[in-house]
């Protein structure tokens, strides 16, 4: 069965709309007082008065505006349009009343004061005029309503969105590489049960520090030092496994350090570096770690290289890791990032390209 659609709107809150009412009314003074000044029906004080108390009266009723299209938020759209019709017809009834009865009052407190033309079409024309006026006024706040509503869509979706990268932020920090963790172990038991005792200590302190960096990771972003530092650990601990076969370098512009880097993006890089090049190949394999400012954009680039070549991933845009910083920066930036790989001769490169960022302008933005 097909709903009846509805109106999802969310009304301003009554100081907004009282505002909206006045500057909407002031506007609608501006406009006919000049052409009654200049028609000669504006000549004396009370015909002055009449206006002040038409426009007091309009403000006043236009809160049975405002209480009607709270009323119809979230219902159907049909009784929605009926309801506030009906109350668009009542307010503008009101109004003409209520415009008479300031001029009868008038006429009776000023002797000088000319009693209004009362006849049926004559209140007819006025309340039509005022209807017409009452339905603007409705439609101003409708628009209001509608703005509101697509902002708390808005922070809704950012909110799901920022939800969204924490869940998989927190999902990636606990499934660093199972084998990783496995192979560190296994490799500390292997020296204690050769005696090599001190060494085994050496990669347990650095296997700790790893953990610990990794885990004190909190929010989307981290400064692009701290990233480096936990690739380093990271770095260091599969140094020790390795030996003499792993080279590392991790390398930064001057003046690169303080950009914002979204955590754990590179992590994904580095162990893919390990899984398709040192893991696959038996002699000397370097890895090559850099952020360098290109502009106003930040690279950060991740290569392996060995002497006898290495294995590639499956599909140069396929793989788990690639495919996670995709995700992770078409979520973060859009548009504004992108990674990109390369099959060199004896190695693989994966570049991510974002906009530099600094945490002092991320704190002015977030307090615009």
């Amino acid at each position: 069965m097909m709903t009846s659609r509805k109106l999802d709107i969310t009304p301003p809150k009554a100081r907004e709309a009282a505002q909206l009412t006045v500057i909407l009314w002031l506007v609608v003074v501006a406009v006919i007082t000049p052409g009654n000044l200049l028609a000669g029906q504006v000549q004396s004080v009370p015909e002055f008065l009449n206006i002040i108390m038409g426009f007091a009266s309009s403000v006043l009723l236009a809160g049975l505006l405002y209480a009607g299209l709270r009323a119809v938020a979230g219902k159907p759209l049909w009784l929605g349009i009926a309801v506030l019709a009906l109350v668009v017809t009542a307010t503008s009834t009101l109004q003409m009343l209520a415009d008479f009865a300031s001029q009868y009052f008038l006429h009776a407190t000023f002797e000088n004061h000319r009693l209004p033309e009362d006849t049926a079409q004559s209140r007819l024309v006025v309340t039509s005029f005022y209807w017409i006026l009452c339905a603007c006024n409705v439609a101003l706040l409708w628009v209001s309503s509608a703005a509101h509503t697509i902002k708390m869509h808005e922070v809704e979706l950012a909110r799901s969105q920022a939800a969204a990268l924490q869940a998989e932020l927190n999902m990636l920090r606990m499934q660093l590489n199972p084998h990783f963790m496995s192979n560190s172990l296994n490799v500390i038991a292997a020296l204690i049960q050769s005696g090599a005792r001190d060494e085994a200590y050496r990669m347990t302190d650095r296997l700790s520090h790893f953990l610990r960096t990794s885990a004190d990771v909190e929010g989307l972003e981290t400064e692009l030092i701290d990233e480096l530092e936990l690739i380093e650990s990271y770095c260091e601990v599969e140094r020790a496994r390795f030996g003499e076969r792993l080279d590392i370098c991790i390398d930064h512009d001057a003046g690169a350090e303080r950009a914002l880097v979204p955590n754990f993006i590179l992590q994904p890089l580095v162990e893919n570096a390990m899984k398709y090049g040192v893991q696959s190949s038996a002699g000397l394999v370097s890895i090559r770690v850099e952020a360098r400012l290109e502009g106003e954009e930040l690279l950060l680039s991740v290569e392996n290289e060995a002497e006898e070549g290495i294995v590639r991933p499956k599909a140069q845009s396929g793989g788990v890791g690639l495919a996670n910083v995709r995700s992770r920066l078409a979520l973060l930036f859009g548009n504004d990032a992108m990674l990109s790989t390369e099959v060199l001769e004896k190695g693989f490169r994966a570049v991510i390209r974002l906009p530099y960022r600094a945490e002092d302008e991320a704190e002015t933005r977030r307090a615009a």
